[in-house]
């Protein structure tokens, strides 16, 4: 098979489209983008290309597809923060250093 190397710009360049959508898409609250969106903001005209290049960008480490859901391409730093958990702690500011305030002392 003799298949010509792809240019390493244009593969740049797709990706960083790829990934310009995924956070105009998150930034607006929108539902992640189809392949078919995909591809059109990359320039792609095969789907199957475009999933092509989601399979390398999320074996990059770039984004994170959930295999069998529609629309399950995401940042993969949206799930990072995803697994953050929160969590509130009492305390009050006294002689500018925190105490930190139980519930029974309340």
């Amino acid at each position: 098979m003799t298949g010509k190397s792809p240019n390493p710009e244009r593969v740049h360049q797709r990706k960083q489209a790829i990934l310009q959508l995924l956070r105009h898409n998150q930034s607006k609250g929108l539902p992640p983008p189809s392949i078919r969106e995909f591809a059109k903001a990359a320039g792609i005209s095969s789907t199957y290309v475009t999933k092509y290049y989601l399979h390398k960008m999320a074996a990059e480490g770039l984004i994170t597809t959930t295999p069998g859901i529609s629309r399950g391409t995401v940042l993969a730093q949206t799930i990072q923060e995803q697994a953050i958990v929160r969590i509130p702690l009492r305390g009050i500011l006294r002689d500018h250093r925190i105490v930190w305030v139980s519930p029974e002392d309340e």
